[in-house]
């Protein structure tokens, strides 16, 4: 298995070290916009790296297909991050 980036190799190919780096733009906004569709304030997004970032992304998108758990798992996992109204 690589550790390094390779644009033909799924991303889970490509080693955790992606995950340590802090948030990009893109997932910052998009953060934004899956919250504003939802119940859901961020609250801080500067400590946050960018494997956390991805597993909220995919919380908030079950979140707002209404899985009946993922509030719990947003209060539980992301408290430090996100506010459920």
């Amino acid at each position: 298995m690589a550790n390094y980036y390779n644009k033909n190799q799924p991303k889970y190919n490509w080693g955790d070290g992606w995950t340590r780096k802090g948030v990009t733009k893109k997932q910052a906004s998009y953060l934004e916009m899956l919250s504003g569709k939802t119940n859901v304030v961020l609250v801080n997004t500067e400590k946050m790296t960018r494997g956390t970032a991805s597993g909220l992304i995919d919380e908030l998108k079950r979140y707002a297909d209404g899985d009946p758990n993922s509030g719990r798992y947003l209060e539980r996992d992301f408290s430090s991050y996100v506010e459920v109204n």
